[in-house]
């Protein structure tokens, strides 16, 4: 098994969120249950002459994990797949930073019978998988997801070595070099097979560093270099010594080079400010300007383009004794489309009409507008 977000406390004290062995060391020595969520390796080494494995859930999740054999005929077990983001709310554990660290089993949530599979769920007929074991095994379909899950989630394999593999991919494969993986061994007792084991790196803060003296591969050690960089600063050199037996000292080298002092930054006063100010001040009130002309404008040309019907409307409004006014489509509709004439006179026809109410009315349509609005004022006066 692996662990995650591990610290360690002013006391020494090593502890982990997820996969803490209890010991508060970095060692472990056995798993006690309160170490869960963790994801577990488990394994059965020559049980008549077959090895069983699998990748265990029953414990909770917390990191990828991949049991691959050396023997290429048997079948990997594991989960490559990131649970924590498909963890349902009810069974995660968080860190302190209020991060996903890990997800437990519903066993471990819960405790009912049910999903651990004890009291009267104990038997194959009763034990059967739950939502929470088939969201597992829908994402890790070689993980052993529930405590009767032998069938797909138990494999074997004869005489092969094996690799544990922890944050492995999809396309991880066995390799001969056993670098940052566990490998057990379960091959024939002759000749006793090589096992090497190597630490998996953990997830936890990285130790102090160390320092490690390599001894020189040199004879002679070499003479040490030094580099002198000059100052920022300006330097003052006293004259040399006069170098005894007429010996001329070494002209200083390019790098000893006495850097320039930065020249002197003059400050703005505010006589020169006063040319910005006026132009600034201008070119406001020039804007100012040209708004008042562009509404002047807006304002006069709106006067010179009324509409002449609003003039006409306005002209007989003012008629002594005009009658009701009624609108081209009421009209029409009292008069049938103008269907039934009258007669015919100044300016138009008159057609018979009758209103909502009943009433019957004549109706003037007007034909002739071009003798003017004077002359047709003058007739309705004189119908008044």
């Amino acid at each position: 098994m692996g662990r995650t977000h591990c610290t360690e406390d002013d006391t020494g004290r090593f502890s982990c969120i997820t996969g803490d062995c209890g010991s508060g060391k970095i060692e472990c020595s056995t798993v006690p249950a309160g170490s869960s969520p963790v994801t577990k390796a488990e394994f059965k080494i020559n049980n008549a002459g077959l090895d069983f494995f699998n990748v265990s859930l029953l414990d909770g999740y917390n990191l990828p994990l991949l049991v691959l054999p050396s023997n290429r005929s048997c079948k990997k077990a594991g989960c490559v797949v990131h649970l924590n983001g498909v963890c349902p709310p009810e069974l995660t554990v968080n860190s302190s930073d209020g991060k996903i660290a890990g997800c437990r089993s519903a066993c471990e949530a819960f405790g009912s019978q049910q999903y651990c599979c004890t009291g009267e769920y104990e038997t194959p007929s009763t034990c059967k998988p739950t939502s929470y074991s088939q969201n597992f095994k829908k994402k890790c379909p070689s993980a052993y997801t529930y405590p009767l899950d032998d069938e797909t989630g138990t494999f074997s394999c004869a005489s092969s070595d094996y690799q544990i593999v922890f944050c492995a991919g999809n396309t991880t494969v066995y390799k001969s070099t056993t670098s940052n993986m566990t490998v057990v061994s379960s091959g024939p007792a002759e000749p006793p097979p090589v096992t090497t084991v190597i630490t998996v790196p953990s997830l936890s803060p990285p130790p102090l560093p160390s320092v490690i003296i390599a001894p020189s591969l040199s004879p002679v050690p070499p003479s040490p270099t030094v580099i002198i960089a000059p100052s920022l600063s300006p330097q003052f050199k006293t004259p040399p010594s006069p170098s005894p037996q007429g010996i001329t000292p070494a002209s200083p080298s390019p790098q000893e080079i006495t850097p320039r002092a930065s020249p002197e930054i003059r400050r703005k006063t505010s006589r020169s400010l006063v040319p910005i100010i006026a132009g600034v001040i201008g070119s406001v009130l020039l804007i100012i300007s040209f708004v008042v002309i562009f509404i002047l404008r807006a304002r006069w040309r709106g006067k010179s383009e009324q509409d002449p019907q609003d003039v006409e409307d306005h002209h007989i409004k003012h008629v002594p004794g005009m009658p009701v006014r009624f609108s081209y489509q009421e009209l029409y509709v009292a008069t049938d489309n103008f269907n039934e004439r009258l007669g015919r006179g100044g300016f138009g026809s008159v057609f018979k009409g009758k209103l909502g109410d009943g009433t019957q009315i004549a109706v003037k349509r007007l034909e002739k507008l071009g003798q003017g609005m004077s002359a047709i004022l003058s007739y309705f006066s004189m119908l008044s």
